[in-house]
């Protein structure tokens, strides 16, 4: 285990290669160089998991070095292997190996194949230092790379300023809500005098329990700090955004990376939220509202990868309600489970939009399926465990697991909420697949799919089955629980909305109409349409608020540019003094001599005055 920070060492070296060489180096020493790397950083945390597990740990930490040391103050770069950890890096780790080998036949005709390797590389090591660092600060460190990478990915296409413009809207949205994580980070640091996650846990029970209004001033800002990264509402405007990078990158965002860091976060403060009650209740309303308004963001869109982004801020919504209500075995259960199969949807989509020439659009794709046969099945096999189907599929059990969980807390309307938004879910998710794959239109070329294509989509195929539960990871040891009478009908609901959401969605394309068509043909219902089509209009609404005030502050300064101004000050001043000492420094005698006579005068009127003030003061003090 004493090796375990070569994981992250790894794909950081294979980057600085990659960087450094880039032009030197063929596409097969950069395919030999990411497989090496991903096999030797898999190798060495399988490694270190299996030495945990012989030795009986339970918590194990390693000191690299320290960041601070000075007096009273430790800062150590410290990692950490736990159950949660070890369960997120298996995830991290392994579905980025699967991304990794369907990248190299994705990427193998882009000019830039050795840049999105290193930054992907980066990401990993940024993600993987994330979950495995034992305080906030070098979690904030490994916080605050993921975006970066994230940045660098989504404007990978630089040349279009479209996309240059979503990934600076990415990064500015998901820094705004870092700000808040890191006035967090300050709060537990000024009352705890620690930022270690272990002892600030430890502490909290004792210390901070009695001022409970600083320890919920600190909980909401991890909160915000969390739906900022996982795009929870109102802060989720960044992430349909964010599709403009290759599908791959997009698929490792969504799927092990970066939008499951704020899951991640309040997982490993559990102990902490639990002592703010009206804190966790926050998260479970955000997570409700996120789950229902985003799936019907889904539900209009027409761009494939926009619709699979709203499914994923939709996901994310229900493991917010699973830490709402202190359910955090659900949340990562569900997070797992998404992993599998939204990785595997995004990689479909790529595969989908390859053959159809770059477009995105669900109406005009025409990928029959008789010609897309097995994208047909793995698009079938993911949208199903998305649409949470019965018994076959693995998001059936993670998402069940989490309405059985909110039944045994007694939150109907909650549970009731839940269940619609896996009708919704189903219906949008069948919606792209009867849009896409069966209509009848001409079909565009098939392009050249070889092992690196197909092998990834067929492993999480698998994965995205009841096969997957068979993978078990140490953080949800007993998870199954026995299901009452109750529970059975509840999950009988949640199975039949799943169903009618797949019937409504075949309606739909048999009457090949849109849904806002159907069900009325009035003008405000359109009106509803073009509401959700645009999020609300919270991008309109953010732009009037903040981003036109800043750029119109930005003008006047440009303008009258008061700070330029005030850099003359100094220089005025310096060229003052210069002419005055020049004037001065004549080499005239008489000069010389008037100056010595008027310094005498101010000496002797000085003189004088001093004189006068000491006579009026003895002179008051004697009357």
């Amino acid at each position: 285990m004493d090796t375990l920070y070569y994981s992250i060492v790894f794909p950081i070296i294979s980057f600085i290669i990659l960087i450094l060489y880039y032009k030197s180096l063929s596409k097969t020493k950069i395919n030999f160089l990411i497989i090496i790397t991903m096999i030797l950083s898999s190798f060495n945390i399988i490694k270190s998991i299996i030495n945990f597990f012989d030795n009986n740990e339970k918590v194990y930490n390693q000191i690299l070095w320290y960041w601070v040391d000075v007096k009273n103050l430790q800062i150590p770069m410290k990692i950490t292997l736990d159950k949660l950890s070890i369960t997120m890096v298996s995830i991290i780790i392994s579905i980025s190996f699967i991304i990794y080998f369907f990248s190299i036949w994705y990427m193998k005709y882009e000019k830039c194949y050795a840049k999105f390797f290193a930054y992907m590389n980066l990401f990993i090591a940024n993600m993987l230092f994330l979950v495995l660092s034992d305080n906030l600060l070098s979690m904030y460190f490994g916080w605050e790379g993921v975006g970066l990478c994230s940045y660098l990915l989504i404007n990978f296409y630089y040349k279009n300023k479209n996309y240059g413009k979503n990934a600076i809207k990415a990064f500015i949205t998901t820094k705004i809500s870092d700000i808040f994580l890191l006035i967090s980070i300050f709060i537990f640091f000024n009352h705890l005098g620690t930022i270690s996650i272990e002892e600030i846990q430890n502490f909290s029970t004792t210390y901070m329990y009695g001022n409970n209004f600083i320890l919920q001033i600190a909980n909401i800002l991890l909160l915000i700090g969390a739906i900022g990264k996982s795009a929870q509402i109102p802060i989720h405007i960044w992430l349909p955004d964010a599709m403009s990078g290759p599908t791959p990158a997009s698929a490792l965002i969504h799927a092990a990376t970066m939008v499951t860091a704020g899951v991640y976060l309040i997982t490993r403060m559990h102990s902490i939220f639990i002592l703010t009650p009206k804190v966790l209740y926050i998260t479970c309303i955000i997570g409700l509202i996120t789950l229902i308004i985003s799936g019907l963001f889904a539900l209009v869109q027409r761009n494939i990868k926009k619709i699979l982004a709203y499914s994923t801020i939709s996901q994310l919504g229900y493991m917010f309600v699973s830490l709402g209500i202190c359910s955090w075995q659900a949340a990562i259960f569900h997070l797992i489970m998404h992993a599998y199969f939204k990785a595997l949807l995004f990689m479909s989509s790529g595969s989908l939009i390859k053959n159809c020439n770059g477009n995105q659009n669900i109406f005009t794709m025409n990928c029959l399926y008789k010609n897309n046969k097995f994208i047909y099945m793995c698009f079938l096999i993911g949208g199903s465990s998305l649409s949470s189907l019965p018994l076959i599929t693995s998001g059936f059990y993670s998402k069940e697991y989490i309405l059985l969980r909110i039944s045994s807390s007694n939150h109907i309307y909650i549970l009731y909420t839940c269940i619609l938004g896996t009708f919704i879910t189903s219906l949008y998710t069948f919606r792209m697949i009867f849009y896409i794959f069966h209509n009848k239109q001409k079909n565009y070329y098939i392009i050249e799919r070889n092992i690196f294509h197909n092998l990834p989509l067929l492993i999480l195929c698998i994965l995205s089955t009841i096969i997957g539960l068979f993978i078990q990871f140490p953080y949800l040891d007993n998870f199954i629980c026995q299901m009452s009478p109750n529970e059975k009908f509840l999950i009988l609901i949640s199975c039949l909305s799943s169903i009618f959401g797949i019937i409504f969605a075949y309606l739909f394309y048999k009457n090949n109409k849109e849904i806002y068509e159907i069900i009325l043909e009035e003008n405000y219902i359109y009106s509803l349409y073009k509401f959700l089509y645009n999020s609300l209009f919270l991008n309109t609404i953010y732009d009037f608020i903040l981003v036109k005030p800043y750029l119109f502050i930005t003008f006047i300064i440009s303008r009258i540019d008061l700070i330029d101004k005030l850099t003359y000050i100094p220089i005025f001043l310096i060229i003052l003094f210069n002419n005055f000492f020049n004037r001065i420094e004549n080499g005239y005698l008489r000069w010389y001599i008037y100056n010595i006579i008027l310094g005498v005068l101010i000496m002797l009127s000085l003189i004088n005055v001093l004189h006068i003030h000491y006579f009026i003061k003895k002179t008051y003090l004697f009357i």
